[in-house]
């Protein structure tokens, strides 16, 4: 029960990181240029690295296994920030983008 606990809060801690992914991609993407894209795809990595840090920085205090705890949160940030990437690219609205009008053209 440890291990599943585990991965269910680095899940959890992942989705956290992928939705910043994505707020970062979206920003980005809405001016056009492709240095800000490019800069994106660098802050996004800063975000991973700081998510999985945050793990192994406060591993001593978590319930749980830490180790599962990372599988968990790379995983979710390597799924859920590729899946949310190739939404934003097909143009589909999550809930996040309500209150968000396109541009008419």
């Amino acid at each position: 029960m440890n291990y599943v606990i585990g991965i269910l809060a680095g899940v959890a801690w992942g989705a956290v990181g992928a939705l910043i992914n994505n707020q970062l991609l979206k920003r980005s993407a809405a001016g056009g240029d492709t240095r800000k894209v490019y800069a994106a795809f660098l802050g996004r990595t800063f975000v991973d690295v700081f998510m999985l840090l945050v793990v192994i920085l406060v591993r001593r205090w978590l319930p749980f296994s830490y180790e599962m705890a990372l599988v968990g949160t790379a995983g979710t940030l390597g799924l859920a920030t590729t899946w949310l990437a190739f939404r934003h690219a097909a143009g589909v609205k999550t809930p996040a983008d309500k209150g968000e009008e396109k541009p008419k053209e």
